[in-house]
């Protein structure tokens, strides 16, 4: 995992960043990033890019072809110019978000627009609030924050009920609730939500998701 001067390749912090890190890596990696101020610098970076990549996929649904392809054009030349070289996987999710606005987003119906889904907090198992959404939606998951500790940095974890982890999100936030994009949508089931400070292990809140 380290590259030739002893830190985290580019490869595994866009891994890691995208949520597709093998498990094998994480912990050794998160322990690295807890000691190493570069590599957090750069993975700051990395995150800052993807997140504003998918900012990019969810822009003005409503409006006309012509005027979203003007304002990819624009977002593109902002990006890449402060940086001129990426690497193959941060590019992927570049060039993903343009198709999706390119090629997708003409045709999905005007009236599904992201679903906004406030998680609440689990307080036993006979006592648990369970957020509801709906299957193959984009939806927005929206996590209170209240109650803990002070941090800007979050990972929510989306896991299935046995804690197999199915994806995971980065985001800022410095206020009592942060929201992640779930561009693609989930399929029909049961899902835990778990936030952590990132980079930590350490389980801070859960809450109960119902897909169907």
């Amino acid at each position: 995992m380290p590259d030739s001067v002893g830190h985290i390749s580019e490869e595994h912090l866009e891994s890691y960043a995208l949520g597709t890190l093998p498990g094998g890596l994480l912990e050794t990696l998160e322990t690295h990033l807890l000691v190493c101020g570069d590599c957090q610098d750069r993975l700051e970076e990395t995150e800052a890019f993807i997140q504003a990549v998918k900012d990019a996929a969810v822009l003005v649904s409503g409006e006309p072809q012509n005027a979203w392809r003007r304002r990819l054009a624009d977002f593109a030349d902002a990006l890449l110019a402060p940086r001129m070289v990426w690497s193959a996987g941060v590019l992927a999710v570049a060039a993903g978000a343009v198709w999706l606005h390119l090629v997708w987003a003409p045709s999905r119906q005007a009236s599904s627009p992201p679903v906004s889904v406030m998680l609440q907090t689990f307080r036993g198992a006979t006592d648990a609030s369970v957020a509801r959404a709906p299957s193959g939606r984009p939806l927005v998951l929206e996590a209170d924050l209240s109650g803990l500790p002070h941090n800007r940095h979050w990972e929510l974890r989306l896991v299935d009920p046995s804690g197999r982890r199915l994806q995971s999100f980065v985001a800022e936030s410095g206020e009592a609730r942060v929201a992640v994009p779930v561009l693609s949508g989930l399929d029909k089931g049961e899902y835990w939500a778990r936030i952590y400070a990132r980079g930590q292990s350490r389980l801070l809140r859960e809450y109960a998701l119902l897909v169907d």
